[in-house]
């Protein structure tokens, strides 16, 4: 299972239902400390329509309020889903299988979906360009797959003001009436921009031990959400893959969830066939149902 920690649940409101990714193992950093996620969050949504990410695109995204004044879209998808189902027009790739799984540090022989390296990160924004004047624009076909993205760059130390999402997913903005593009852009000048020129949230992350203190009680205040279906919550034979992902080989050792954990499918979050988000009036109502309210640090799983 992945651990995440959002603390007292509010920088991330829009976001609960993509926050479930994280992993308590230990990964390459750039040293010191890191800076909490809530100081670093503006008051204005990430969230961006498909009529202001075209305006971006096409007449250029200017100078906002924060002295950044360069936009490179990342489209957070397959190799093929990039070049056959198309993307946002001038984004560049984020491959799900390069860039967001890294090789576990545990001793374990397996590629999972997991925080990548500094290195892996490093090698994402200098070959697209990003450099300390960029906003970072992620679309993609999965919104799952974005929200993993997002989560990656805050806990390397993007602010929030860096970042923007496309509100729904490629296929929703080409119904939007927006053109979806094929073709590959020309390559960037590469930055030597690194991460280590930003102070991580490694926060965010819960460790394995701070999760057995939480199932034991023995943090105070707090709420763990799992964000399974039904089954896999319940312990259903058969119904729990692991690392491998295979649906005959691959099945976790046990089944079942932590205790005292409560159950809310993260698709509960996203529109009519997966494509959009609801509105944070929906997601608060929802999060208060299972007791995720801004008073609580909710750990996610």
């Amino acid at each position: 299972m992945a651990f995440g920690r959002l603390r007292k649940a509010r920088w991330a409101a829009l976001f609960v239902a993509m926050l479930i990714v994280a992993v308590p193992l230990f990964l390459q950093s750039c040293g010191g400390g890191f800076s909490d996620p809530k100081s670093q969050a503006a008051q204005e949504s990430v969230l961006v329509s498909p009529a202001q990410l075209n305006e971006w695109i096409t007449n250029g995204y200017g100078t906002d309020s924060f002295g950044f004044n360069k936009l490179v879209v990342l489209d957070v998808a397959t190799v093929t889903a990039y070049t056959t189902s198309g993307h946002v027009r001038n984004a560049f790739l984020l491959d799900t299988a390069v860039d967001l799984s890294a090789a576990r540090s545990d001793g374990v022989s397996v590629t999972i979906t997991q925080v990548p390296t500094r290195a892996q990160m490093d090698d994402l924004i200098q070959r697209t360009g990003i450099d300390e004047r960029t906003v970072v624009a992620l679309t993609g076909d999965s919104l799952l797959n974005v929200g993993f993205a997002y989560f990656n760059f805050r806990y390397w130390g993007f602010p929030k003001e860096r970042l923007k999402v496309l509100d729904r997913t490629n296929a929703a903005y080409g119904t939007a009436g927006f053109t979806l593009e094929t073709t590959v852009p020309p390559a960037p000048a590469a930055s030597s921009y690194s991460v280590c020129q930003l102070t991580q949230n490694t926060s965010l992350r819960a460790s394995l031990s701070e999760m057995i203190n939480v199932a034991e009680g023995a943090i105070p205040n707090v709420v763990t959400w799992d964000v399974r279906n039904a089954n896999e919550f319940n312990g259903v034979a058969g119904s729990t893959t692991g690392p491998s992902g295979s649906a005959t080989t691959g099945f976790v050792a046990f089944e079942g969830h932590m205790k005292g954990a409560v159950n809310l499918i993260h698709t509960t979050h996203l529109g009519p066939g997966s494509s959009t988000f609801v509105s944070p009036d929906v997601m608060r109502s929802t999060l208060a149902s299972i007791g995720v309210t801004p008073d609580k640090t909710a750990y996610v799983y």
